[in-house]
Order: structure tokens, then sequence, then C-alpha cells
């Protein structure tokens, strides 16, 4: 999944992953960072982290697919060529 490298990661997650003891919290950061580099989805006995990790998981999955949509356009309008060259000459702009 992370072809890229990175991925974003929600200041409200560390809103989310408070409300966890320290080892609960550090359990599910482990699996965020799997499931950003591996694409693994992690099952957790506990019924609290189970649900906070499915709702990360599911918003990094939608960041996924619209980069990925991102880099499919971005494709396509490269080889249209990119944009057209900037006329350097003043007489362009002030008679245009």
């Amino acid at each position: 999944m992370a072809e890229r490298g990175r991925f974003y990661f929600y200041f409200e997650w560390s809103t989310i992953l408070q409300l966890f003891d320290d080892n609960e919290a550090i359990e599910i950061l482990y699996a965020i960072l799997e499931f950003a580099e591996y694409g693994e989805h992690t099952t957790f006995k506990d019924k609290r982290q189970q649900l906070t990790f499915d709702r990360i998981a599911k918003q990094m999955a939608a960041d996924k697919e619209e980069y990925d949509k991102k880099c499919i356009q971005n494709a396509k309008n490269g080889k249209l060529g990119g944009r057209p060259s900037k006329s350097n000459s003043t007489a362009d702009i002030l008679f245009d």
C-alpha cells in the first residue's frame, strides 16, 4: 500500500488514541503502520481497538484511492504535453 513511502496522519486520530492506555495505543499505532506499508488489516481482541483501527484504516484506504486517482489524472495530463510555454516577448504581453 505504501508505494509513496508516506501517509496522512490526522490530528483527530491522536485525540482518539489518547483514550487508550499506552500499550493499547501503541498496538493500534503499529497496526496503522503495517496497514500503511503492507496493506495488512490487523484484528484485535479488544472491540474498542478494533473499532478505532477499522475507522482509521477506512480513512487511509480512501486517502490512497484519492491519491491514486490523482496520479492517473496527472499522468494523462502529462501525456498531453503539459502547460504551453510562456512567451518571453514583452510585445506579446502589451498587445494581446
